[in-house]
C-alpha cells in the first residue's frame, strides 16, 4: 500500500470515528498527498530524509492509536486522535522553545486544549525548559494561591520527577518576593533557597493550586539563565534536529 493510500485510509477512519473539524481533515489530506507524491530518494538531502522520517513516525502513531488500542467506550475511542494531535502540538511548541539562544520561558502547559491525560480544574501548570548543566535564578511572588510548588522534572521519556520546593519553604521579603537558585551544584556564595537539578533534568514545573478562583490571585514568576549562551543563527542541522528531539 502506498503512502498516500495508507494516509488517506487513516484520515477516512478519523472522519468516521472522531469529531475533528472538516478543515483539519482537509489539511491532513492535503499534507498526506503532498508527502506521498514521491518515494524516498537516495539523493534526498538530510533535511528531506529527516522530514520523511518524522512524518512516517507520525502516521505510524495515528495508525497505532486507531488499530492497536481499542477502547471499551465509544467516547474514549473518539477522543484518541484529538489527544494525539494535542500531544503533537505540545511537542512542537516545546521543541521550538528549546532552541539555542532562546531565553528560558515559563509558559502555561497542561490546559483544556493540551491535556496530559487529565483535567486539572483547580491547578495552573507553568513549565520552562532548562539545561541541567547551567544555573538559573527563579524570581517570583507566589500570590495567595492555596499551594505553590516548583519541581525539577525530566519530560523526555521516561518521565521522572526530582526535587521540589513549596511556597511555605521559601523566605520572602516585605513585598512577598522570593528567589530560588536552580542548578546542578549549589554555588558557594548562595545562601538562599536552592533547587538541585539531578541527572536528566530538562524542565522546571511550577504548580499553583486554587481553592477559590474568585478571590485567589496567581503569582508572577521570571526565570533568568545566569550563563546565557550567545545567540547564534539557526542552522540546517539544528532545524533537522528539531524533528527528532
Amino acid at each position: 500500500m502506498g503512502a498516500v493510500q495508507s494516509a488517506n485510509d487513516v484520515i477516512s477512519s478519523v472522519y468516521r470515528r472522531t469529531l475533528l473539524p472538516a478543515a483539519v481533515l482537509a489539511l491532513l489530506t492535503m499534507v498526506s498527498a503532498t508527502l506521498g507524491a514521491s518515494e524516498p530518494d537516495a539523493m534526498d538531502s538530510s533535511a528531506i530524509q529527516a522530514w520523511r522520517a518524522f512524518t512516517a513516525e507520525l502516521e505510524a502513531a495515528g495508525v497505532a492509536v486507531l488499530r492497536d488500542y481499542p477502547q471499551p467506550h465509544a467516547i474514549d475511542e473518539a477522543e484518541a486522535l484529538p489527544y494525539l494531535l494535542q500531544q503533537l502540538s505540545t511537542a512542537i511548541t516545546r521543541t521550538m522553545i528549546r532552541q539555542p539562544g532562546q531565553p528560558p520561558l515559563l509558559r502555561v502547559d497542561a490546559t483544556t486544549i493540551n491535556k496530559w491525560a487529565l483535567d486539572g480544574a483547580d491547578v495552573k501548570y507553568l513549565i520552562a525548559p532548562v539545561d541541567g548543566q547551567r544555573r538559573y535564578l527563579l524570581r517570583g511572588k507566589a500570590g495567595d494561591v492555596r499551594l505553590f510548588a516548583v519541581q525539577a522534572v525530566r519530560m523526555a521519556a521516561p518521565y521522572a520527577s526530582f526535587d521540589s520546593l513549596t511556597g511555605d519553604q521559601l523566605p520572602v521579603d516585605e513585598n512577598g518576593h522570593f528567589e530560588i537558585m536552580v542548578s546542578k551544584d549549589r554555588p558557594q556564595d548562595w545562601t538562599g533557597p536552592w533547587l538541585p537539578m539531578r541527572e536528566g533534568t530538562d524542565y522546571l514545573l511550577l504548580r499553583e493550586y486554587f481553592a477559590d478562583w474568585d478571590v485567589e490571585a496567581p503569582g508572577t514568576y521570571t526565570l533568568d539563565d545566569l550563563q546565557a549562551p550567545q545567540t547564534a543563527p539557526l542552522t540546517m542541522a539544528t532545524a533537522e534536529g528539531m524533528l527528532v528531539y
